[in-house]
């Protein structure tokens, strides 16, 4: 049934012209205009409740934003919101150590800005198209230095949840601090991400050489987001962004 679902969720972002998700706009492939063609009724009646189960639930308002929020560099409204969210739900579900632990995302994983006002179902599902997952992998506080640094300045900035600050002096590293306290080179530290970016994606090739690896494909990136609206949300309570200064490029 739920497999039922995510292929008619597809469908409906595929065909839909508007912000309101349903499947009425008539696709054409091969020069073929599907929209004369005749349909097979007994296919569109078994399709039918799904279909209005699916939009129903992809107009469902989960929360309300008070500004609007787009990605950025080095920082970004919403990749720090994202982080952030991320972050807070690893430290609930997989009982991380705050003192030695934070997330780290990429923006190309944010796939679309989120506008101030009323955020659905459907909105979600177009930010994290994906089926993502939260991972945790260990790499040393040297490894952070040598290889995330240089990383994040390849890449002019990626988001990073609120207890990091990492300071870039020219080329190089000149401040990386969790929580206030620099980074130990000796230290172990949980670097929350998804199960993409764990792989090497997006040129994260670093977490490759990470000593554990653990992953919680429970818990997928887009339910995070959804859980977090309907828990903090409200529409006389709006969601603004999160901190700024986390990473510093002079």
């Amino acid at each position: 049934m739920k497999k039922d679902l995510h292929i008619l969720v597809f469908l409906s972002f595929f065909f839909s012209c508007t912000t309101h998700y349903s499947l009425n706009a008539p696709p054409t492939a091969k020069g073929i205009d599907y929209s004369t063609e005749k349909g097979d009724s007994s296919l569109t009646a078994m399709i039918a409740p799904y279909k209005l189960k699916m939009e129903d639930e992809m107009n469902q308002v989960v929360g309300y934003l008070a500004e609007d929020m787009e990605r950025g560099y080095p920082e970004g409204e919403l990749g720090n919101l994202a982080a952030d969210i991320f972050y807070d739900r690893a430290t609930e579900e997989m009982k991380l150590d705050a003192a030695k632990s934070f997330c780290l995302m990429n923006n190309g994983g944010l796939r679309v800005s989120l506008k101030k006002g009323q955020i659905t179902r459907g909105k979600v599902f177009e930010l994290l198209p994906f089926e993502n997952y939260l991972c945790a992998l260990a790499l040393s506080g040297s490894e952070l230095v040598s290889k995330l640094g240089p990383y994040l300045l390849e890449k002019k900035g990626q988001p990073v949840s609120a207890n990091v600050l990492i300071e870039f002096e020219g080329k190089k590293v000149k401040r990386f601090e969790l929580n206030g306290k620099p980074i130990d080179s000796l230290t172990s530290y949980l670097i929350v991400t998804n199960d993409y970016l764990s792989n090497g994606g997006d040129n994260m090739d670093f977490f490759r050489t990470a000593k554990s690896k653990r992953e919680f494909e429970k818990i997928k990136l887009r339910d995070c987001f959804i859980d977090y609206f309907k828990n903090y949300s409200r529409e006389t309570d709006s969601i603004k962004s999160s901190r700024f200064g986390r990473i510093k490029m002079n």
